[in-house]
């Protein structure tokens, strides 16, 4: 509208930098389910199955993040209440019980799919998924160091420190390392919900961006797959 300068639009993104959603999730689980549908498409998935496949396959992604978060948060910052199922937080954990159910729905009906039937009759192959070459277990493999990496940072970490209303002190870990703590200040209230608090760290926001990218990147090197052109003639 004219109102704003860019340093102002600056200075409004910078408040929300790398706090609950980060915009970069958007970016990457859209890039996921494009790609997907792309490679699934040219395997003669298409049309409401490739787009419930592709859906299926990014909420897994979305799932396995979101798990390792919930739980390493909880585990290596001692904030037990993001992983216990009461409101308000079981509506993030319920969530993510159905993205993880949708993406593995998806993934088993996908592999009855790689079928050709008549009935209960196998009459060929359709497609194959692509785990036989080497990249793909490179990907996993390299997942599970980032991870790890996230968990055991070996670079410089601020602590939080935080009075708690009960009178204790809370203080952040030096494992797995967050730009944005949740605290729950009065864990004896049985209110799951915590208070933010930010703590600008360019690098730890990457490591967690670059997981999340990289987890991605292997749900894709997974479940792309190939036609199976030897069998592109069969009669179903």
């Amino acid at each position: 509208m004219g109102s704003a300068t860019i340093q102002d639009l600056g200075s409004i993104y910078s408040l929300y930098y790398g706090k609950e959603m980060h915009y970069s999730a958007f970016v990457i689980y859209f890039g996921l389910f494009y790609f997907l549908s792309r490679s699934w498409e040219k395997a003669g998935i298409q049309k409401s199955k490739n787009l419930v496949f592709s859906f299926g396959a990014m909420f897994l992604s979305i799932a396995v993040f979101e798990w390792f978060w919930i739980l390493g948060f909880a585990h290596f910052q001692n904030q037990p209440w993001v992983a216990t199922w009461r409101f308000p937080q079981m509506k993030i954990l319920l969530q993510n019980t159905v993205f993880s159910l949708i993406g593995i729905l998806s993934m088993l009906y996908m592999l009855t799919e790689r079928w050709h039937w008549k009935g209960r009759e196998q009459l060929g192959r359709a497609y194959f998924f692509r785990l036989k070459s080497w990249l793909p277990w490179i990907l996993i493999g390299a997942s599970i160091l980032a991870g790890l990496l996230w968990i055991y940072y070996p670079f410089d970490v601020q602590l939080l420190t935080v009075s708690l209303e009960t009178g204790e002190i809370w203080q952040s870990s030096r494992l797995f390392p967050q730009t944005l703590y949740t605290v729950d200040l009065n864990p004896a209230d049985g209110v799951n919900a915590g208070v933010w608090f930010w703590i600008e760290n360019d690098l730890i926001h990457a490591v967690n961006t670059g997981v999340k990218a990289l987890w991605a990147i292997t749900t894709f090197y997974i479940f792309r797959v190939r036609k199976d052109d030897r069998e592109k003639n069969v009669k179903v």
